[in-house]
């Protein structure tokens, strides 16, 4: 097992999406781009609105204009898309932090919240957004700017708004143990497009759900709630729920009032049991070498469940366990007393 210093390269698409003003023109401001290697400080940057590259502090950025898209209808502007790779080239394991400005004068604008509530912007204002894949911005009259990612990319990122305009931060890692073009590579697309600045948020998702159509298929066809961790024959209110994640005791009660029976089933897991609850993460740190250290927190046994402990398949661990389930009721795995 690899060590967890080192960084999982992931190609991060981020989909930054941007209005224009009531004239309908695009916006083709430049894009203030800079990387920044985490453990250092040390920085490149690139301003560009159509293609460029820098390189510096053992990293590279290329920023190059994509196809245009047809906008949401015939006043507006076409999606405008634009690609930033990150690439190091020291030949390290590199945790980088990316950012991404369109500058805009937004003092006096709306932020909106979700689709019931905005806040205005004022010069003082900082606004960051992480429950939503985008954050929208709308003036008093025209049309209003959103910036948002991607629903499949697995990226840590922050969405601010603040009086200077729009910036997406998000964290990435390079490494050369990355495949293709994930080699020792992080890639981010940019999409701009227009909002209607009298219906911003709502806009911005009808948008948002046409340029990933795939994203928001319709896969599960019953309608209901999803029963987790509760008796399904202790609901007062059977009829509102489709799903029942449990099972497969009381699946009767689940077929007589249309509920799916979706066993639960965890195919694997680790679980270290800590002799003291740690108070934040560097004392979560000490308090793991405190357990390495401590002879009597060491491992006693494995107690094996309905399974037997492989001696030639090792995986990531230092052996597998293999399990044959026969009772669907039964717990099949093994416990660690330490």
């Amino acid at each position: 097992m690899r060590s967890a210093s080192v960084i999982v390269a992931m190609t991060v698409v981020a989909l930054v999406m941007f209005v224009c003003t009531a004239s309908a023109q695009t916006w083709t401001e430049p894009l203030a781009i800079t990387a920044t290697d985490a453990v250092s400080g040390q920085s490149v940057s690139l301003n560009t609105g159509e293609a460029g590259r820098a390189e510096g502090a053992g990293l590279a950025i290329v920023a190059e204009a994509v196809q245009d898209q047809p906008g949401s209808g015939a006043d507006r502007p076409p999606v405008r898309i634009m690609q930033i790779s990150v690439t190091d080239t020291t030949g390290e394991d590199r945790a980088v932090d990316l950012r991404v400005a369109l500058a805009a004068d937004l003092v006096g604008w709306d932020w909106h919240e979700d689709i019931n509530s905005f806040s205005p912007i004022t010069p003082a204002s900082l606004l960051t957004e992480r429950q939503y894949p985008l954050v929208v911005v709308t003036p008093p009259i025209g049309d209003g700017l959103a910036m948002a990612i991607e629903p499949s990319q697995p990226v840590i990122y922050d969405l601010i708004a603040d009086a200077q305009g729009l910036s997406l931060n998000a964290r990435i890692g390079l490494t050369p143990l990355g495949a293709d073009d994930l080699r020792s590579a992080a890639h981010v697309r940019l999409y701009f497009y227009a909002v209607d600045g009298q219906i911003g948020f709502r806009d911005a998702l009808a948008s948002y759900y046409r340029i990933f159509p795939e994203a928001f298929e319709r896969r599960a066809m019953d309608e209901g709630q999803w029963l987790f961790a509760f008796p399904n024959t202790e609901l007062p209110n059977p009829a509102h729920y489709a799903y029942h994640e449990g099972g497969p005791t009381d699946w009767q009660y689940d077929e007589e009032h249309g509920i799916g029976t979706y066993p639960y089933t965890e195919v694997s897991s680790r679980t270290i049991h800590m002799h003291r609850l740690p108070t934040d993460r560097q004392d979560a740190l000490a308090a793991f070498e405190e357990y390495q250290g401590n002879q009597q927190l060491a491992v006693a046994q494995w107690a094996p469940r309905g399974g037997v402990a492989d001696p030639e398949v090792a995986h990531t661990g230092s052996r597998s366990l293999r399990c044959e389930k026969d009772d669907p009721q039964a717990w099949v795995g093994a416990s660690q007393d330490v």
